[in-house]
């Protein structure tokens, strides 16, 4: 089974966005981008798990 990445290039075209969360797709490690791959293939709605929205401690 295959999937498509959660990616949408912008006009600008510098960095591929995350069609899924805010965030840039370079930004995204290895489970942010299985994690919004996964939802954006399953057309969930559920919230981000990069790290950068993850308080320190949680």
């Amino acid at each position: 089974m295959s999937s498509t990445e959660a990616t949408s290039v912008t006009e600008h075209g510098a960095d591929p966005s995350c069609t899924v969360c805010p965030h840039a797709w370079s930004a995204h490690d290895a489970l942010g981008r299985r994690f919004c791959t996964a939802t954006c293939d399953v057309r969930w709605s559920r919230t981000c798990i990069c790290p950068a929205l993850t308080p320190p401690g949680s």
